[in-house]
């Protein structure tokens, strides 16, 4: 039953591969699965597809601004926990804090470059899902009509055409949000 519920997941995108080797061992040890990518676009598709639970953007890369990646969360209606990632300016940072927001995205902060390992603990800490408590709460949740179906189409791009759905349960949990 255990096995069945939210993972602890964190997806980030760096382009910097010190600070995702950094990022991936604080988290694993923290019981995290971590997937850590150079690439927005493999970022982009990771985030559709895995269901993370938290992210982790670097605002400022060579290939792609953090700026356009929110959008794109935004656009894909992504659900997971932002926390923004740079060594800019405060004013840049809570720009880009406002705007994630304002496209409906759950910002959750900012780690600020260079990364201090204490500090990102704690940001891990703050999101880690606890297993133990989900499966308690999951029976209180089927009986207080805490559960609700979405549907996913499948595309088939090439053609241009649906090929089919899949039938998805999410938990409204009252102060984890939608699992």
């Amino acid at each position: 039953m255990i096995s069945n519920l939210p993972s602890n997941r964190l997806l980030v995108v760096d382009d910097e591969a010190a600070v995702g080797r950094l990022i991936k061992n604080a988290a694993e040890s923290a019981d995290f699965e971590v997937f850590v990518t150079k690439n927005p676009a493999a970022f982009s598709e990771k985030a559709r597809i895995w269901c993370p639970t938290l992210l982790m953007v670097d605002l400022g890369m060579r290939r792609i601004d953090g700026i356009q990646l929110l959008r794109q969360l935004a656009a894909d209606k992504c659900t997971a926990y932002v926390i923004l990632m740079s060594g800019a300016d405060s004013k840049v940072v809570e720009s880009a804090t406002l705007l994630g927001r304002a496209h409906g995205l759950k910002m959750a902060g900012v780690l600020q470059k260079p990364v201090q390992l204490a500090t990102l603990r704690k940001f891990l800490a703050r999101f880690q899902v606890a297993k133990a408590l989900l499966s308690a709460d999951l029976a209180g949740a089927i009986a207080s009509d805490q559960l609700f179906l979405e549907y996913q189409l499948k595309l088939d791009c090439r053609a241009a055409r649906i090929t089919g759905a899949e039938a998805l349960v999410r938990w409204r949990h009252p102060s984890l949000g939608i699992i």
